[in-house]
């Protein structure tokens, strides 16, 4: 990953074999570099991608929560 190139986080892989109903993600920030400025993650979006530009070197960590619309986590 590199310093101001804009990276791409997926679910796109997200399923739920039991269910036909709509899937929500839910991205987090579990770990970030001191002084990375980062957006806030959507809640609840319909989308499974999130995009975000790192502006400080470090580790950068994220976590996933998907959901279906009777609010089961998968």
């Amino acid at each position: 990953m590199r310093l101001g190139a804009r990276v791409r986080l997926s679910g796109h892989e997200s399923s739920d074999p039991d269910s036909t109903l709509p899937l929500t993600h839910t991205w987090r920030v579990v770990e970030a570099p001191k002084g990375a400025a980062l957006p806030v993650p959507p809640a609840r979006a319909t989308e499974p991608a999130w995009e975000f530009v790192p502006a400080a070197a470090g580790r950068y960590e994220f976590g996933l929560s998907v959901r279906d619309e009777a609010d089961d986590d998968l």
